[in-house]
């Protein structure tokens, strides 16, 4: 019902505020008109989100790219179209989603709802393991993502690192598992398998599927794993943005009531999954240093976990932790 409301309050800005076939329109105009119709409508991001509209229009990818072309005058072809992606966007829906690609790093990959859209913080997490592989002797060979979603991480780890890395993602969304396969096979990368599979509350993996084959990777031990996993707090899922409680898929970000289940899980998973001396990053909430410190050392006689270091993200946010075995 919300979804209805929000196309049908797009549609109704159509008929007001839309670009008259008969009116030229500069690249430069058409910026500015929807940048005001966003702010008006209180569209997050009204600037990027009219920028990045008109430059996939244009065929290009970056606001950057279209910046020489700002008295260029659109056909009425492109203002049709802008118009509907602007729609979408009245809508709530994420630009990465109307676009349908997104750049993270280094990287041009393809974006589809309800994929969990990789966040600017999580390229803070790629820096933290590469500096990580940099300085091991031995340098870490192989890693397991999980949840990847996108393969957001898994690319960039395995594309900017200088020394040989191969790792396994797996996501329990058949629909991440697919989208993933794409962005690697776009890349030609061969050294990262894509699979489904789901981690369980006691810290195993459901049977690992790649593209429908029978299960692999029995008995894999890994150098590090690292998981952008769910851990928003249940109860703050609803003061998330209509872009996220509307599009995209809400398991990738709750993590129960404390934020801690998948986190919990994860660490389990280094009994089984990790070598000895290996690495387990994850991306976290600033709320949960003090808990996974505490979980740590009560469960140290099992696990042999040991919270190696807390890292801030750009925003001075506890946001990243490197756990060690």
């Amino acid at each position: 019902m919300r979804l209805l409301v929000h196309f049908l309050i797009a549609s109704n800005f159509r008929r007001f505020l839309c670009v008259q076939a008969e009116t030229k329109f500069t690249v430069k105009d058409a910026i500015l008109h929807w940048e005001k119709v966003f702010k008006k409508q209180n569209i997050p991001e009204p600037e990027n989100s009219a920028g990045y509209l008109v430059a996939h229009v244009l065929g290009e990818t970056r606001i950057v790219d279209i910046l020489v072309r700002e008295n260029e005058i659109l056909s009425k072809k492109e203002k049709e179209k802008l118009e509907k992606l602007c729609e979408c966007r009245l809508a709530r829906m994420p630009v990465q989603y109307i676009i349908k690609q997104w750049d993270f790093r280094y990287l041009n990959l393809l974006m589809a709802p309800p994929v969990f859209i990789p966040r600017p913080e999580t390229e803070e997490l790629i820096n933290i393991i590469l500096k990580y592989i940099k300085k091991s002797k031995p340098k870490p060979t192989g890693f397991l993502e999980v949840g990847c979603g996108t393969g957001a991480i898994s690319l960039s780890l395995v594309t900017e690192c200088k020394s040989k890395l191969y790792g396994i993602a797996i996501d329990k969304s058949y629909l991440a598992v697919k989208l993933a396969s794409m962005n690697v096979a776009a890349y030609k990368i061969d050294t990262i398998k894509v699979a489904f599979a789901e981690l369980t509350e006691d810290g195993n993996l459901t049977e690992v599927h790649l593209n429908g084959s029978k299960p692999f990777m029995p008995d894999d031990k890994f150098d590090f794993i690292v998981s952008n996993p769910p851990y928003i707090p249940r109860k703050k899922l609803r003061d998330l943005q209509p872009e996220i409680k509307l599009f995209e898929d809400l398991r990738a970000v709750d993590g129960g009531d404390d934020g801690m289940d998948v986190i919990k899980s994860l660490m389990k998973l280094t009994e089984s999954r990790l070598s000895e001396g290996g690495s387990l990053f994850m991306e976290i909430d600033p709320s949960h240093p003090k808990l996974i410190e505490k979980w740590i050392d009560e469960n140290y006689d099992r696990y042999k976990l040991k919270l190696k270091k807390v890292y801030k993200d750009i925003f001075d946010k506890k946001r990243f932790v490197h756990i060690i075995k």
